[in-house]
Protein backbone atom coordinates (compact mmCIF):
# COMPACT_ATOMS: atom_id res chain seq x y z
CA UNK A 1 0.00 0.00 0.00
CA UNK A 2 1.66 3.12 -0.78
CA UNK A 3 1.74 6.09 1.51
CA UNK A 4 1.99 9.95 1.30
CA UNK A 5 5.90 9.51 1.11
CA UNK A 6 5.97 6.51 -1.25
CA UNK A 7 4.04 8.91 -3.92
CA UNK A 8 6.37 10.76 -6.15
CA UNK A 9 7.41 11.70 -9.31
CA UNK A 10 8.89 8.58 -10.26
CA UNK A 11 5.74 6.76 -8.95
CA UNK A 12 4.01 8.75 -11.59
CA UNK A 13 6.22 8.06 -14.07
CA UNK A 14 6.05 4.04 -13.07
CA UNK A 15 2.39 4.38 -13.40
CA UNK A 16 1.74 5.95 -16.41
CA UNK A 17 4.24 3.27 -18.08
CA UNK A 18 2.20 0.87 -16.53
CA UNK A 19 -1.24 1.65 -17.52
CA UNK A 20 0.57 2.02 -21.12
CA UNK A 21 1.51 -1.63 -21.37
CA UNK A 22 -0.53 -3.29 -19.04
CA UNK A 23 -3.86 -1.50 -18.47
CA UNK A 24 -4.82 0.46 -21.49
CA UNK A 25 -4.86 -2.95 -23.40
CA UNK A 26 -8.00 -4.64 -21.90
CA UNK A 27 -10.74 -3.57 -23.57
CA UNK A 28 -8.39 -4.24 -27.05
CA UNK A 29 -8.16 -8.13 -25.55
CA UNK A 30 -11.72 -8.72 -24.86
CA UNK A 31 -13.01 -7.06 -27.91
CA UNK A 32 -10.54 -9.04 -29.99
CA UNK A 33 -12.11 -12.23 -28.01
CA UNK A 34 -15.67 -11.18 -28.76
CA UNK A 35 -14.89 -11.25 -31.98
CA UNK A 36 -13.38 -14.51 -31.99
CA UNK A 37 -16.18 -15.90 -30.41
CA UNK A 38 -18.66 -13.93 -32.50
CA UNK A 39 -17.57 -15.65 -35.74
CA UNK A 40 -17.92 -19.19 -34.58
CA UNK A 41 -21.79 -18.27 -33.52
CA UNK A 42 -24.75 -19.55 -35.28
CA UNK A 43 -27.49 -18.08 -33.00
CA UNK A 44 -28.67 -14.70 -34.07
CA UNK A 45 -29.82 -13.52 -30.71
CA UNK A 46 -26.28 -14.40 -29.51
CA UNK A 47 -24.79 -12.25 -31.83
CA UNK A 48 -27.09 -9.22 -30.65
CA UNK A 49 -25.49 -9.74 -27.23
CA UNK A 50 -22.18 -10.04 -28.00
CA UNK A 51 -22.67 -6.91 -30.51
CA UNK A 52 -23.86 -5.10 -27.60
CA UNK A 53 -21.08 -5.97 -25.34
CA UNK A 54 -18.52 -4.65 -28.11
CA UNK A 55 -20.54 -1.85 -27.93
CA UNK A 56 -19.89 -1.36 -24.26
CA UNK A 57 -16.26 -2.00 -24.27
CA UNK A 58 -15.72 0.43 -26.66
CA UNK A 59 -17.41 3.52 -24.66
CA UNK A 60 -15.30 2.16 -21.74
CA UNK A 61 -12.34 2.21 -23.54
CA UNK A 62 -13.57 6.03 -24.25
CA UNK A 63 -14.45 6.96 -20.79
CA UNK A 64 -10.92 5.50 -19.95
CA UNK A 65 -9.03 7.63 -22.56
CA UNK A 66 -11.06 11.10 -21.27
CA UNK A 67 -10.11 9.62 -17.32
CA UNK A 68 -6.50 9.42 -18.59
CA UNK A 69 -6.93 13.25 -20.20
CA UNK A 70 -8.56 14.36 -16.77
CA UNK A 71 -5.68 12.51 -14.36
CA UNK A 72 -2.66 14.38 -16.47
CA UNK A 73 -5.15 17.88 -16.72
CA UNK A 74 -5.16 18.09 -13.41
CA UNK A 75 -1.55 16.90 -12.39
CA UNK A 76 -0.86 19.81 -10.42
CA UNK A 77 -4.07 19.84 -8.61
CA UNK A 78 -4.96 17.81 -5.87
CA UNK A 79 -2.53 15.09 -4.98
CA UNK A 80 -1.30 15.12 -8.50
CA UNK A 81 -2.16 12.26 -11.28
CA UNK A 82 -1.91 9.08 -10.06
CA UNK A 83 -4.65 10.42 -7.16
CA UNK A 84 -6.98 12.13 -9.87
CA UNK A 85 -7.19 9.10 -12.37
CA UNK A 86 -8.59 7.01 -9.20
CA UNK A 87 -10.74 9.19 -8.29
CA UNK A 88 -11.89 11.74 -10.93
CA UNK A 89 -15.62 10.28 -11.20
CA UNK A 90 -15.79 10.56 -7.00
CA UNK A 91 -16.90 12.95 -4.54
CA UNK A 92 -13.45 12.39 -2.22
CA UNK A 93 -11.36 15.46 -1.19
CA UNK A 94 -9.22 16.64 -3.73
CA UNK A 95 -10.91 14.79 -6.60
CA UNK A 96 -10.70 16.48 -9.96
CA UNK A 97 -13.67 18.59 -10.73
CA UNK A 98 -13.46 17.91 -14.70
CA UNK A 99 -16.36 15.79 -15.38
CA UNK A 100 -15.60 13.45 -18.63
CA UNK A 101 -18.28 15.64 -21.00
CA UNK A 102 -16.24 18.60 -19.59
CA UNK A 103 -12.81 17.41 -20.89
CA UNK A 104 -14.53 15.75 -24.47
CA UNK A 105 -15.36 19.59 -24.97
CA UNK A 106 -11.86 20.43 -24.27
CA UNK A 107 -11.13 18.23 -26.83
CA UNK A 108 -13.13 19.36 -29.50
CA UNK A 109 -10.96 22.06 -31.17
CA UNK A 110 -7.94 20.07 -32.16
CA UNK A 111 -5.95 21.45 -29.25
CA UNK A 112 -6.87 18.92 -27.00
CA UNK A 113 -3.36 18.47 -25.37
CA UNK A 114 -3.21 21.92 -24.54
CA UNK A 115 -6.32 23.06 -24.17
CA UNK A 116 -7.57 19.73 -21.74
CA UNK A 117 -4.20 18.51 -20.87
CA UNK A 118 -2.48 21.41 -20.14
CA UNK A 119 1.01 19.90 -21.42
CA UNK A 120 3.27 22.48 -23.26
CA UNK A 121 2.85 23.23 -26.67
CA UNK A 122 4.57 21.39 -30.02
CA UNK A 123 7.07 24.34 -30.10
CA UNK A 124 7.86 24.60 -26.65
CA UNK A 125 8.45 20.83 -26.13
CA UNK A 126 10.97 20.85 -29.16
CA UNK A 127 12.26 23.53 -27.38
CA UNK A 128 12.93 21.73 -24.44
CA UNK A 129 14.07 18.71 -26.17
CA UNK A 130 15.31 19.79 -29.60
CA UNK A 131 16.09 16.34 -30.44
CA UNK A 132 13.16 14.89 -30.77
CA UNK A 133 12.88 17.39 -34.56
CA UNK A 134 14.24 14.76 -36.54
CA UNK A 135 11.75 12.01 -34.96
CA UNK A 136 8.38 10.53 -35.26
CA UNK A 137 7.39 12.75 -32.15
CA UNK A 138 6.15 15.57 -33.63
CA UNK A 139 3.95 13.67 -35.79
CA UNK A 140 2.64 11.76 -32.80
CA UNK A 141 1.67 14.94 -30.91
CA UNK A 142 -0.47 16.38 -34.24
CA UNK A 143 -2.16 12.85 -34.55
CA UNK A 144 -2.74 12.42 -30.91
CA UNK A 145 -4.52 16.09 -30.74
CA UNK A 146 -6.71 14.47 -34.06
CA UNK A 147 -7.68 11.54 -32.63
CA UNK A 148 -8.33 13.30 -29.06
CA UNK A 149 -10.83 15.55 -31.37
CA UNK A 150 -12.90 12.82 -32.96
CA UNK A 151 -12.82 10.97 -29.56
CA UNK A 152 -14.78 13.89 -28.53
CA UNK A 153 -17.13 14.04 -31.46
CA UNK A 154 -17.94 10.47 -30.73
CA UNK A 155 -18.51 10.79 -26.92
CA UNK A 156 -20.23 14.37 -27.08
CA UNK A 157 -22.69 12.88 -30.65
CA UNK A 158 -26.57 13.47 -30.16
CA UNK A 159 -26.19 15.28 -26.47
CA UNK A 160 -23.98 11.64 -25.50
CA UNK A 161 -26.83 9.46 -26.46
CA UNK A 162 -24.00 6.94 -26.81
CA UNK A 163 -23.14 7.45 -22.84
CA UNK A 164 -27.09 6.91 -21.95
CA UNK A 165 -26.91 3.68 -23.85
CA UNK A 166 -24.16 2.43 -22.32
CA UNK A 167 -25.14 2.98 -19.02
CA UNK A 168 -28.03 1.14 -19.99
CA UNK A 169 -25.66 -2.13 -20.77
CA UNK A 170 -23.98 -1.76 -17.25
CA UNK A 171 -27.04 -1.27 -15.14
CA UNK A 172 -30.02 -3.99 -16.08
CA UNK A 173 -28.60 -4.80 -19.46
CA UNK A 174 -31.78 -3.28 -20.61
CA UNK A 175 -31.52 -4.59 -24.04
CA UNK A 176 -34.08 -6.09 -26.50
CA UNK A 177 -33.95 -7.54 -29.99
CA UNK A 178 -37.07 -6.39 -31.24
CA UNK A 179 -37.27 -2.16 -31.49
CA UNK A 180 -41.39 -2.74 -31.49
CA UNK A 181 -41.49 -4.39 -27.59
CA UNK A 182 -43.23 -1.36 -26.17
CA UNK A 183 -46.21 -1.57 -28.82
CA UNK A 184 -49.00 -4.50 -28.69
CA UNK A 185 -48.07 -7.93 -31.14
CA UNK A 186 -45.05 -6.57 -32.09
CA UNK A 187 -43.83 -8.01 -35.58
CA UNK A 188 -40.88 -10.52 -35.84
CA UNK A 189 -37.50 -9.05 -35.03
CA UNK A 190 -34.41 -7.84 -37.12
CA UNK A 191 -31.60 -10.93 -37.31
CA UNK A 192 -29.10 -8.11 -37.72
CA UNK A 193 -29.99 -5.89 -35.04
CA UNK A 194 -31.60 -4.95 -31.29
CA UNK A 195 -31.76 -2.30 -29.33
CA UNK A 196 -30.51 -0.47 -26.29
CA UNK A 197 -33.26 1.04 -24.07
CA UNK A 198 -33.14 4.12 -22.04
CA UNK A 199 -35.37 6.63 -20.75
CA UNK A 200 -36.03 9.60 -23.24
CA UNK A 201 -34.92 12.41 -22.27
CA UNK A 202 -37.60 14.52 -23.49
CA UNK A 203 -40.07 12.47 -21.20
CA UNK A 204 -42.23 14.43 -18.81
CA UNK A 205 -43.89 12.15 -16.54
CA UNK A 206 -46.27 15.52 -15.80
CA UNK A 207 -47.15 15.64 -19.47
CA UNK A 208 -47.19 12.09 -20.32
CA UNK A 209 -48.49 12.36 -23.78
CA UNK A 210 -45.99 14.73 -24.81
CA UNK A 211 -43.17 12.15 -26.13
CA UNK A 212 -42.39 8.72 -25.65
CA UNK A 213 -40.99 7.30 -22.92
CA UNK A 214 -38.36 5.17 -23.90
CA UNK A 215 -35.55 5.92 -26.80
CA UNK A 216 -34.30 3.30 -28.47
CA UNK A 217 -30.30 2.80 -29.58
CA UNK A 218 -29.59 0.52 -32.07
CA UNK A 219 -26.82 -1.92 -32.37
CA UNK A 220 -26.25 -4.09 -35.80
CA UNK A 221 -24.16 -7.47 -35.54
CA UNK A 222 -21.96 -6.11 -38.20
CA UNK A 223 -19.93 -3.79 -35.83
CA UNK A 224 -17.64 -5.39 -33.93
CA UNK A 225 -15.17 -5.25 -36.70
CA UNK A 226 -15.25 -1.51 -36.75
CA UNK A 227 -15.53 -1.26 -32.92
CA UNK A 228 -12.31 -3.57 -32.81
CA UNK A 229 -10.36 -1.13 -35.04
CA UNK A 230 -11.94 2.22 -33.39
CA UNK A 231 -10.28 0.38 -29.66
CA UNK A 232 -7.19 -0.14 -31.43
CA UNK A 233 -7.08 3.77 -32.02
CA UNK A 234 -8.43 4.41 -28.61
CA UNK A 235 -6.01 2.65 -27.30
CA UNK A 236 -3.07 3.91 -29.20
CA UNK A 237 -4.10 7.21 -28.35
CA UNK A 238 -3.96 6.95 -23.87
CA UNK A 239 -0.62 5.18 -25.00
CA UNK A 240 0.83 8.27 -26.81
CA UNK A 241 -0.40 10.45 -23.47
CA UNK A 242 1.30 8.45 -21.32
CA UNK A 243 4.35 8.57 -22.37
CA UNK A 244 4.73 11.68 -23.16
CA UNK A 245 3.93 12.38 -19.78
CA UNK A 246 6.11 10.69 -18.73
CA UNK A 247 9.01 11.81 -21.22
CA UNK A 248 7.99 15.39 -19.52
CA UNK A 249 7.76 14.78 -16.34
CA UNK A 250 11.08 12.97 -15.95
CA UNK A 251 12.61 15.88 -18.44
CA UNK A 252 11.40 18.20 -15.82
CA UNK A 253 9.60 20.11 -18.24
CA UNK A 254 6.52 19.97 -16.96
CA UNK A 255 5.50 18.87 -12.89
CA UNK A 256 3.33 17.15 -11.16
CA UNK A 257 1.42 17.24 -7.53
CA UNK A 258 2.93 13.38 -6.97
CA UNK A 259 6.12 14.86 -7.27
CA UNK A 260 5.59 17.49 -4.34
CA UNK A 261 4.70 14.99 -2.16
Amino acid sequence: MLTDSDIGKEVAINFLRDYNEFGSRSHLLIVNALKQSFSTLTDDDDKKILAVKAFGEFVSALEDLGAICIAVGHRDNGLGIVYSFLTYQSQKPFAPKTSLKKIFQLCQARNGLVDALHLPTLEKILASMPELRSTIAPTIYIEANTLLSQAASVYLKEDSAIIRAYNKTKHGFVVVKNRNTFQANPPHSLPDMSWIVDVNPEYDASEPSAAKVVELFAVKTDVIEAIVERVVTIRGAIMTICELTAILLERGVITSADSKA
